[in-house]
C-alpha cells in the first residue's frame, strides 16, 4: 500500500513544483536528505539551475548514516551524481503535468540540466554510483 503523502514505495521521483510534506534531517552541499513523518521513507532533495529554482526529490533507499557518510566523502558530489542519474531514469515516468514542468525546466535551462547535458551531471546508471551494501 502506497503512503498517503509521499506515496512511497510506488513514487521514486517527484519533479519540479508540488511536494509531499518532509522533514529536513539532512544538509548537505547542493543536495539535502528528508523524511516523511508519515511512513519513514527517506528523500533526496536538490534543486537546479536557472537560480535553483528547479528542485526535485528521489526516493533514497539507504540509511541517514549512509547519506551522511557518502556526504562526507566528497561534499556531496557523488550524491549530486546519483540524483541527477535518478532524474534521468525516472523522469519518463512522472505523470503529464509533472512531465510537463520538467520539460519547463528542461526549456528555461538552456540544456544545463540532468537529463541533456551529460558532460556536467554525467552519464552512469544511480545504482553504479553508490557502493553496494
Amino acid at each position: 500500500m502506497s503512503c498517503s503523502n509521499c506515496q512511497s514505495p510506488e513514487r521514486t521521483l517527484y519533479g519540479p513544483g508540488k511536494h509531499p510534506a518532509l522533514t529536513n534531517i539532512g544538509l548537505g552541499n547542493w543536495i539535502d536528505l528528508a523524511r516523511c513523518e508519515l511512513c519513514g521513507t527517506l528523500w533526496c532533495s536538490s534543486p537546479y539551475e536557472p537560480y535553483a529554482a528547479f528542485e526535485y526529490l528521489a526516493r533514497w533507499e539507504f540509511t541517514a548514516d549512509e547519506w551522511d557518510q557518502w556526504h562526507a566523502a566528497d561534499a556531496g558530489q557523488t550524491l549530486r551524481l546519483w540524483h541527477a542519474a535518478m532524474i534521468r531514469e525516472h523522469w519518463l515516468g512522472l505523470a503529464e503535468d509533472e512531465r510537463a514542468r520538467v520539460d519547463e525546466h528542461r526549456r528555461r535551462s538552456s540544456g544545463h540540466n540532468p537529463i541533456d547535458n551529460t558532460q556536467v551531471f554525467g552519464a552512469a546508471e544511480a545504482r553504479s554510483l553508490l557502493p553496494k551494501r
